[in-house]
């Protein structure tokens, strides 16, 4: 019997009409570093002060529900790795405008709800793949290093479930990475700055709804505020963003990621910074860690993002 290998897993998307009802075919797919996206179980011992009647143990398990979910992990992509279609899950419901006639440019800014999707896990050579459905995404996070591809991770929060059966997997477009030599520099308060490090994250705060009746959750809902906060490593060249986090300066934080028409372009509104710490263990150069929260005015609404590639729709992205 052959050993089941990780080779060749990926994930497929297709956004839902109604949440919950899984749609086929799904033809958005997405290369995976890692995945541990599928429906799991969680039991507790069933306790009362009896025990077994001689013995106090527990008699039997009690099953507290199917928590469908979990964890994709991919290289970002301009174009060909799923992006578009995770930022427009991410950033809300008709949350993208496109405009272009080639590059086109993606325009994506937060609305208050979001869309389900039906997530197909594909587990490599298994033949065993995970078909869940009513999918929301509770946390993206996009995060670039040097000499590294950008990476996304995407956590996601579902419904129901298919057994594991095998699924026709489909091949996700030709990619055009998201690379660390791409990364401009990042502005803020008038001031530009170089990087040694970006992680964005949007958080929705989304959560299983769980009622009487069902071992699954109903729609997943948000239960506090979206957060969104950028994350960035620097060398130590002035003291101007220590005097800006002191001051509770707020200003719009931006960064773009660039190769040749393809670009990635992030505002951050009215960027408050949160964190700032510059220690000094070593001889060499100073570094300072800085994390800005972004903030809603009423107009912008804490984060707007441009994605141009050659597709003209973002959900083919």
């Amino acid at each position: 019997m052959a050993v089941p290998l990780g080779h060749l897993t990926q994930a497929s998307f297709a956004v839902e009409v109604t949440p919950g009802t899984a749609v086929s075919p799904r033809t958005v797919g997405m290369r995976l570093l890692s995945n541990d996206l599928a429906p799991k179980l969680k039991s507790s011992p069933l306790k009362n002060l009896t025990g077994d009647g001689v013995v106090p143990i527990s008699t039997g398990p009690l099953q507290e529900s199917i928590e469908v979910g979990g964890n994709l992990k991919a290289q970002a992509c301009y174009q060909g790795g799923a992006l578009g279609l995770l930022l427009e899950l991410a950033m809300g419901t008709s949350s993208c405008t496109t405009t272009g006639t080639g590059p086109y440019d993606h325009t994506f800014a937060l609305t208050g709800t979001q869309d389900c999707v039906t997530i197909a896990s594909e587990r490599g050579n298994t033949a065993k793949d995970d078909v869940m459905n009513g999918c929301k995404l509770s946390k993206l996070v996009l995060s670039v290093q040097p000499g590294q591809a950008m990476e996304v991770s995407a956590d996601f929060i579902g419904m129901g479930y298919d057994a594991r059966a095998a699924v026709a997997k489909i091949t996700p477009a030709t990619p055009y990475y998201i690379k660390h030599n791409h990364c401009g520099q990042l502005g803020f308060n008038s001031a530009n700055y170089v990087l040694l490090s970006l992680t964005l994250t949007i958080d929705r705060k989304v959560a299983p709804l769980m009622e009487l009746g069902t071992l699954n959750s109903a729609e997943p809902q948000p239960t506090d505020m979206i957060e969104i906060m950028l994350e960035a490593e620097l060398v130590v060249r002035d003291n101007v963003l220590q005097v800006a986090a002191l001051a509770g300066t707020s200003a719009n934080v931006t960064c773009s990621l660039t190769d040749g028409t393809r670009t990635l372009a992030i505002t951050l509104h009215n960027g408050v910074i949160m964190s700032h710490s510059d220690p000094i263990s070593s001889v060499g150069v100073i570094k300072q860690k800085v994390t800005w929260n972004a903030y809603g005015d009423g107009t912008n609404h804490g984060l707007a993002i441009v994605l141009t590639n050659a597709n003209s729709s973002n959900r083919a992205s």
